[in-house]
C-alpha cells in the first residue's frame, strides 16, 4: 500500500527539480538573405545565368591546369588534415549517440579484506575474507527531456560542418592553383613580350651604331637605343623571376618540391567566358559557398547546445541493474545461494548550483549569437 505514496513523492521530487529557465533566450535571429543582401540591380543579374559547376576550372580550357588541380585534390597534406578532422567529428557524434543507448558490461572481480577485531569483533575480525564476483552490469540514462538527443544532433551538425570545411579546403586549393597558374601564364607572356622587345631594340641599336659609324647620326640616338635594350632585358628578367616564383608556388600547392615546378610547361593564353551573375544570388549563394554552409551547420549545432544546457535544469533518471554471482569460496560460486541482484531507478535534480546552470545557458546562447553573426 506504500507504492502509491512513493510514486506521488517521486513525482513531486521530479517536478521540484524542474528549475526555471525564464528569461534565457538568444537575442539574435538569422537574417533573410533576399531582404537584406539584395544584389539584382547592382550586379545586373540575369535569370538564365548558372552557378559554376564543382569542376569550375575546366571552363578555362587548359588540360595542364586540369591535371594540376586533379593532382592536388588527390591528396595534399592540407586536405589530409581536413579529412582527418571529418573522421574525428564523425567519431565524436558516435560517442554522443552511444550515451542515448543502454549499456551492458560484464564484470569479474576478486577482492579480499581483513577487518580488525576492534571493529568487527572476534567472530568476523582478524581473519581474511575473500569474495569472488561474476556479474552483468546494466545502465541506461533515460533521455526524458531530449538532452542526449540534442547533444547527439549538435555533434552531427559539427560533423556536417567539418565535412563542408573539407569541401571548402578543396575549393580554396583549386582556386589558389588556378590563380597562381594565371599569374604564371601572365609572367611567361610578359617575358616573351619583353624578349621580343629586347630583340627589336637590339636590332635598332645595331642599326643606330652603323649610322653613327657612317657619320649619319650622333651618339644621342645610339645611347637612346642602348637604354631601350637595357630596359627590355630588365623587364624580361623581372618577368622570368615572377614566372619562377609562380612555378615554385604551384609546386608547393601540389605538396611537392621546386623540382616538380620545373616540369610545368608555360601555359597558353587562357580564354574564359564572361562571368554572368544569377538573379537568385543572395539566397542560392548560401547553398553554394562551402564556408557559408558550414557556418549555418554550426548555428544549428549551437542551437542544440542551448537545448542541452536547458535540459540540465530538469530531473534526470538513470536505470541501474546488476545480476551476478558472489561467493566467499570459489567452489560455492555457482550454487543457488550465490545469486546477486541489485538495481533500480535513480533520480537526481539540481537544487542549488550557484548560478552555474544559468551561466551555461547564457554561454551557449552567446555561442549561438556568435555563430549567427559569422
Amino acid at each position: 500500500m506504500r507504492f502509491p505514496h512513493l510514486s506521488a513523492l517521486a513525482f513531486a521530487v521530479f517536478l521540484a527539480g524542474c528549475a526555471s529557465t525564464h528569461g534565457l533566450a538568444p537575442a539574435s535571429q538569422p537574417r533573410d538573405a533576399n531582404a537584406t543582401l539584395a544584389t539584382k540591380q547592382s550586379f545586373n543579374a540575369t535569370s538564365d545565368a548558372q552557378f559554376p559547376t564543382q569542376q569550375w576550372w575546366t571552363v578555362l580550357g587548359d588540360p595542364q591546369l586540369d591535371a594540376l588541380i586533379e593532382e592536388a585534390l588527390a591528396g595534399t597534406p592540407s586536405l589530409a588534415a581536413a579529412d582527418a578532422r571529418v573522421r574525428q567529428a564523425v567519431a565524436t557524434a558516435g560517442i554522443a549517440d552511444s550515451v542515448r543507448k543502454p549499456s551492458l558490461t560484464g564484470t569479474a572481480q576478486y577482492s579480499g579484506v581483513v577487518i580488525p577485531e576492534s571493529v568487527a569483533g572476534p567472530d568476523l575480525g582478524g581473519t581474511y575474507q575473500g569474495v569472488t564476483l561474476l556479474g552483468l552490469d546494466f545502465k541506461w540514462s533515460l533521455d526524458i527531456w531530449g538532452q542526449h538527443a540534442a547533444d547527439w544532433h549538435a555533434a552531427l551538425d559539427q560533423a556536417r560542418a567539418a565535412e563542408i570545411d573539407a569541401q571548402a579546403a578543396r575549393l580554396v586549393l583549386a582556386s589558389n592553383i588556378a590563380q597562381t597558374y594565371i599569374v604564371y601564364a601572365q609572367a611567361t607572356a610578359a617575358e616573351a613580350t619583353a624578349n621580343a622587345e629586347s630583340t627589336r631594340a637590339t636590332g635598332l641599336a645595331s642599326l643606330s651604331k652603323q649610322r653613327v659609324d657612317a657619320g649619319l647620326d650622333n651618339q644621342l640616338q645610339l645611347r637612346t637605343a642602348e637604354v631601350t635594350v637595357a630596359a627590355a632585358r630588365e623587364q624580361a628578367q623581372a618577368a622570368r623571376q615572377q614566372a619562377d616564383l609562380a612555378r615554385n608556388a604551384l609546386a608547393a600547392l601540389l605538396g611537392k618540391g621546386p623540382d616538380r615546378g620545373l616540369s610545368i610547361a608555360p601555359p597558353a593564353l587562357l580564354k574564359a567566358q564572361p562571368a554572368a551573375v544569377p538573379d537568385v544570388l543572395p539566397s542560392e549563394l548560401l547553398g553554394h559557398r562551402p564556408d557559408v554552409v558550414a557556418a549555418r551547420w554550426r548555428v544549428e549545432a549551437a542551437g542544440e547546445r542551448i537545448h542541452v544546457a536547458k535540459a540540465a535544469f530538469y530531473t534526470t533518471m538513470n536505470l541501474n541493474a546488476m545480476v551476478g554471482l558472489a561467493s566467499g569460496h570459489l567452489s560455492d560460486l555457482f550454487s543457488s545461494d550465490a545469486t546477486l541482484v541489485n538495481g533500480g531507478p535513480a533520480l537526481s535534480l539540481p537544487i542549488f548550483d550557484g548560478g552555474r546552470l544559468r551561466s551555461q545557458v547564457r554561454s551557449q546562447q552567446a555561442a549561438t549569437e556568435g555563430a549567427l553573426a559569422t
